[in-house]
């Protein structure tokens, strides 16, 4: 493939129907899970999770970019992710020993479910739903741009995980590049990518 693909007006429409029907169902999305080693569990997903193809990238974020409980604190992640059925997997190795959200988890837990992702329509509304319910804002970081900010909520004592929530109209293209990926692979053809080919899978509007 070169390039991304256009879209075919019939085609935009479904997919924006399709993301009204995410949004008004608060639809879940993505299961993350930190991870000691992420090629480890790359294989481990692609094997028991029947899970593919995996694009790995990685996050050097500067304390810019990154709060955890209150204090501006860098972060450095390794990720990949996959799809397995109709269900986003994401797997995070933290590479520095800062606090973080994710150190968080493998400190009081070890490896396991992180967080969990919904559609919804505005990250800031819908964080202050959650906090009237008496959930706690517990980190948030930018990630490739400043339309990319993304909050962590502790939802633990309820859903049993944090839930991660940005806008998702912002997240679509690389879901809808993530689901399309997985719908053409055969099983087996390059398994692991790097992150910068999701473009390929990339549906332009117009």
């Amino acid at each position: 493939m070169d390039g991304a693909r256009t879209a075919d007006p019939v085609a935009v429409d479904t997919r924006e129907t399709n993301e009204q029907l995410m949004i008004q169902s608060g639809a879940l999305i993505e299961n993350a899970y930190v991870v000691r080693d992420l090629d480890a569990a790359v294989e481990s997903w692609r094997g028991a999770g029947n899970a593919g193809p995996f694009f790995l990238g990685e996050y050097p974020l500067p304390a810019s970019s990154c709060t955890y409980r209150g204090r501006p604190t860098p972060l450095h992640t390794r990720f990949a992710f996959g799809v397995s059925g109709a269900m986003t997997i994401e797997l995070v190795q933290q590479m520095d020993d800062n606090p973080s959200v994710f150190s968080e988890v493998l400190e009081s837990r070890g490896v396991g479910l992180h967080h969990l992702k919904y559609a919804t329509p505005s990250r800031i509304a819908e964080v202050g739903r959650l906090k009237q319910l008496g959930f706690e804002e517990v980190a948030s970081l930018t990630a490739a741009g400043p339309e990319r900010l993304i909050t962590f909520v502790d939802t633990r004592a309820s859903l049993g995980a944090f839930m991660e929530i940005m806008d998702y109209a912002v997240w679509r293209p690389s879901h809808e590049a993530l689901l399309r990926a997985h719908q053409d692979w055969d099983g087996r053809t390059d398994p692991v990518r790097p992150w910068s080919r999701l473009a390929e899978y990339v549906v332009q509007d117009g």
